[in-house]
């Protein structure tokens, strides 16, 4: 999986290279809202909501591309209950038990095609990759707890309208994880619906 997170990284580079014969317009800007944590194993399969946001870094490159860098998380945990029999590695739990998943960081390389649709309001898509690291915890005192970094194609759609004269907002939806191996028979996905506030230069 690391192979997208390259070609990502390449994709932000490349347009550098004609920098010159381009008028480069730097942004910053935040979004915040729900972020979906999705677990599977043999024996979980949890899907939690979460509030989280992230910053970045973008830069237009083009009138109809940017390139974005974004750094964010997810707040607090999402956990859920699980009966006794629950398999727990190759043994059922002799008792009930809780497991809780969240993320320590998100970073992700997008590249981010955009078209105006009318006057102050453009759509956009994104394409890029992400690493990231999520961490599972069981209330089982013998199981420890487990971290897994990786890293996962990214994909999403969004729109943003111009608010003030530097100033967008907007919403988007992206899936910066999908199906991604997270340890021993586990898969993880990480999805978000945000707002956006974006300021440019």
């Amino acid at each position: 999986m690391k192979k997208y997170f390259l070609i990502a990284a390449l994709s932000l580079l490349m347009p550098s290279t004609h920098a010159f014969a381009l008028e480069l317009k730097p942004n910053i800007g935040i979004g915040l809202g729900m972020y979906g944590l999705e677990y599977d194993r043999p024996g979980v399969n949890q899907r939690n909501s979460l509030f989280g946001g992230y910053v970045k870094l973008g830069l237009d490159v083009h009138e109809n591309l940017a390139v974005e860098m974004r750094l964010g998380r997810t707040s607090g945990k999402g956990s859920a209950l699980y009966p006794a029999g629950t398999m727990v590695g190759v043994i059922p739990s002799p008792v009930p038990f809780s497991f809780s998943i969240s993320t320590n960081y998100i970073f992700s390389l997008l590249a981010k095609p955009q078209l105006e649709l009318a006057a102050d309001f453009q759509a956009y898509g994104l394409l890029g990759a992400t690493t990231a690291k999520i961490t599972g915890e069981n209330s089982l005192p013998i199981i420890a707890p487990s971290a897994v970094n990786n890293v996962g194609f990214s994909y999403g759609v969004g729109a943003e309208y111009k608010l003030a004269d530097k100033v967008l907002v907007g919403a988007e939806w992206v899936q910066y994880w999908k199906n991604v191996n997270a340890g021993s028979a586990a898969k993880a996905a990480i999805w978000s619906v945000a707002g956006t506030v974006a300021y440019k230069f």
